[in-house]
């Protein structure tokens, strides 16, 4: 593993994240190692722009009815997410 050092770190936000840290009964490292973890495993904007341009959706029709919509969203996320398991 690598080590990652921060320079410049202003006081007052040190303090905030060692107490963050202190509160789930971790260290610094730890708790800043986790944080890490959850920033790089979530896309970035980018990636999220171009998983919705891959969308095979086509854009709303004005005279279709919101709840059509809102309806199409959701079985669209369902299958989605059953296709997961």
């Amino acid at each position: 593993m690598v080590m990652v050092q921060i320079r410049h770190v202003p006081d007052e936000l040190h303090r905030e994240l060692r107490a963050r840290a202190a509160r789930e009964g971790r260290s610094l490292s730890e708790f800043l190692l986790a944080e890490l973890v959850r920033i790089g495993s979530r896309p970035t904007l980018d990636q999220l722009a171009d998983r919705i341009r891959a969308r095979d959706v086509a854009p709303p029709r004005a005279d279709q009815p919101v709840v059509e919509l809102i309806e199409a969203e959701r079985d669209a996320r369902d299958a989605h997410l059953t296709a997961d398991r």
